[in-house]
């Protein structure tokens, strides 16, 4: 009787390492091969979701500036005459979305404000070492500036301008403030999952558009130095 059970247990013994072992081995590499594909792919898909998103505020800051270099063409604006310019600069304002932009203004060659859509509101106002006046004179190019909240209105704007020329010489810079929100207000609507958020982020670090406004260039992500080369003007993270 004893030797019967003795037989019973070495064929289940040998019976689980000829078949039930091998099994669950095979099933955990399949499982483990399952996870790793379907992280690749959640992971493939978020770049692409994050590229998308990505070409998507492109596509709005390509737009806003050739609304400005547009401006910077005028013959009102080159002339760098309040009496001349301001009334196409509220006239710029008027047909422009408020809820895009905020107010354009001239400055001459030494970055004092000439002119300004809202009037004499902004005349004699130095922009010499803002960024906004000193980027595109320097680089002779149209550029977009880091967000920085309005003196005037507390709100977060992003600061697009480009150099005015005059005869071939360069006179001043045009400058058109965008708001924030108006950049990235999609973001804070998109869910690629139930857990996940966008949030984006200037080339130095600082959250410049996140589902908690309070964030909003009050936080900055731990960049550094060697990271901070590859990263362009906005970048996106989920």
């Amino acid at each position: 009787m004893q030797k019967k059970k003795s037989l019973r247990s070495l064929f289940l013994k040998n019976l689980i390492i000829v078949f039930l072992v091998p099994f669950m081995s095979i099933l955990l590499v399949i499982c483990f091969y399952a996870y790793g594909q379907m992280t690749k792919e959640n992971e493939k898909r978020g770049a692409m979701y994050a590229s998308m998103l990505s070409n998507e505020i492109e596509r709005k800051l390509e737009k806003y500036k050739e609304i400005v270099e547009m401006a910077a063409d005028r013959a009102e604006v080159k002339s760098l005459d309040y009496t001349q310019a301001e009334p196409y600069l509220e006239h710029l304002a008027e047909i422009m979305s408020k809820e895009e932009w905020s107010y354009f203004t001239i400055t001459n060659a030494y970055g004092t404000e000439q002119a300004h859509s809202e009037g004499m509101i902004g005349h004699g106002v130095s922009l010499r070492f803002e960024e906004a006046f000193l980027k595109p004179w320097e680089e002779d190019a149209t550029v977009v500036c880091n967000p920085d909240f309005s003196k005037s209105t507390g709100r977060a704007v992003i600061g697009i301008s480009t150099p005015i020329y005059r005869d071939e010489r360069k006179v001043g810079v045009f400058i058109g403030y965008v708001w924030l929100e108006s950049v990235a207000e999609f973001l804070n609507n998109y869910k690629y999952t139930d857990s996940s958020y966008a949030f984006m982020m200037n080339a130095d670090g600082t959250i410049s558009a996140h589902p908690d406004e309070s964030m909003v260039l009050n936080a900055t992500w731990d960049v550094s130095m060697e990271e901070s080369k590859y990263l362009t003007s906005f970048t996106l993270i989920f």
